[in-house]
């Protein structure tokens, strides 16, 4: 449940670190909708910033000296917010939820990807890496990201098209295939996706599901940068039994920046099955490891601006 659901929170000039349900949005408190969700078969979450306060809020009223000041200078709040004097208090907290519910998944948050330090990462089980969600933008920050951090803490979202920041319009394939190279989400208003939408997204869903144990935690190779012509990302599994690549085009086709996917990390003596989502390889290739990192994989994707496939490799019997 997104920012909204507690005080007096009827705007954002109101009500923020006041953690109690909003009585006029939910009578009955939160369990009735937490109970609901649990039923659809999925986990309940809340978004909370504590770190931030509405002057208008309950907490504030009782305690102005929270916030951080000096005094002999007037506050002045920026998007109606001031901040509380907090900063390492934020680790006690956490510590206290995890030591009281063991089972507690928690993503950080600050400002995008500003939590990703150390104590941060320690505390919590994924990031939200950027408040940027425009898939092709995305490529550029997951690839500066994932220099220092795996993708199991990468939180990556599918949203709508046009993206409600930069306005770029690009197929789901390619939104879903950005971010299924962390740890995919999908934040799209899906009351307003197609019949043919939804069931699109469902089998990518379900091919993510299938390597997602690769992708979270096997080993990452970098096959080129959002500047190449075929940029492309590697995963293959600890125990080399597995290899999932995604590759992607963000403009123009540039037929003299097409290299060959050279594939990392694979047993050379073992032979591997390719699956290509995008249709460009036959049914039921089968390649050496040796092959794979001295020949590589064609770098064809399919027609259109913004092009991507995902390539699942599964060593052959």
């Amino acid at each position: 449940m997104d920012d909204g659901w507690f005080g007096a929170r009827s705007s954002d000039r109101a009500g923020l670190v006041d953690w109690t349900p909003r009585p006029t949005a939910f009578p009955e408190g939160l369990r009735p909708l937490a109970a609901h969700v649990h039923g659809l078969g999925m986990r309940f979450g809340l978004w909370v910033e504590p770190e931030l306060v509405n002057p208008d809020s309950e907490l504030f009223r009782e305690g102005p000296e929270w916030v951080l000041h000096l005094p002999d200078r007037t506050a002045h709040p920026l998007r109606n917010q001031l901040v509380l004097d907090f900063p390492l208090g934020t680790h006690r907290v956490l510590d206290e939820l995890c030591a009281a519910r063991p089972a507690l998944r928690i993503e950080a948050c600050s400002g995008g990807g500003g939590r990703v330090d150390l104590a941060s990462l320690a505390r919590t089980d994924q990031a939200w890496t950027s408040d940027d969600t425009d898939a092709v933008a995305r490529l550029a920050i997951q690839h500066g990201f994932s220099q220092l951090y795996p993708a199991q803490v990468m939180g990556a979202w599918v949203t709508d098209s046009p993206n409600p920041h930069t306005c770029r319009a690009v197929p789901l394939r390619f939104r879903f295939h950005s971010a299924m190279a962390g740890a995919l989400s999908i934040g799209g208003d899906l009351t307003r996706w197609s019949a043919a939408e939804l069931a699109e997204a469902a089998a990518d869903v379900a091919r993510y599901k299938a390597v997602r144990s690769t992708v979270l935690t096997g080993h990452q190779f970098r096959l080129g940068s959002p500047s190449d012509g075929a940029h492309a990302v590697q995963y293959v599994a600890r125990d080399g039994g597995e290899s999932v690549v995604f590759q992607w085009r963000a403009g123009p086709v540039d037929r003299a920046q097409a290299p060959r996917l050279r594939l990392r990390g694979l047993d050379p003596q073992a032979a591997y099955r390719v699956d290509d989502d995008g249709g460009t390889l036959p049914t039921g290739t089968v390649r050496s490891g040796a092959g794979l990192a001295a020949h590589g994989l064609p770098a064809r994707l399919p027609p259109g601006d913004h092009a991507s496939r995902m390539l699942a490799l599964r060593r052959a019997e």
